[in-house]
C-alpha cells in the first residue's frame, strides 16, 4: 500500500469538551465522595489480603498473630460489606455529577 495517499483523519473534536464544564460548589463537595471510596477500597483490598493470609497461615499474616485482634470472621465480613459500601457511594457520587451535568453544567 506505498501507491496510497491517506488523507488526515476527520471527526475529532477540536477543541477538549472537558473546557467547557463549569465545576459548582455541589459538584466540587462531591470529591470527599470519591476521598471515602478510595479508603474504603484500600481498606478492603487490605482486609482480603489479610483473609487470603488465614486460608494459607492459618491465623496470621506473614507471622504476625492478627487473629488476637481481627479474627477471621470479622475480617471476611468486613471484607465482603466493604466491597458493598464503596460501590454505593461510588454510584451516588455518579448520580450527583450527572444530574448536574445533565441539568445544563456544560455550556457551549
Amino acid at each position: 500500500m506505498s501507491g496510497v495517499r491517506r488523507r488526515a483523519e476527520e471527526g475529532f473534536a477540536k477543541r477538549d469538551f472537558m473546557d467547557l464544564v463549569t465545576f459548582t460548589p455541589s459538584m466540587q463537595v462531591t470529591r470527599w465522595y470519591f476521598l471515602v471510596v478510595v479508603a474504603m477500597f484500600v481498606a478492603q483490598v487490605g482486609l482480603g489480603v489479610v483473609t487470603a493470609h488465614y486460608a494459607v497461615e492459618g491465623q496470621g499474616l506473614y507471622g504476625l498473630p492478627l487473629s488476637d485482634y481481627f479474627p477471621y470472621s470479622v475480617t471476611r465480613t468486613w471484607h465482603t460489606q466493604l466491597a458493598v459500601l464503596w460501590i454505593a457511594a461510588a454510584w451516588l457520587r455518579d448520580r450527583l455529577l450527572s444530574r448536574r451535568y445533565s441539568a445544563g453544567a456544560i455550556r457551549n
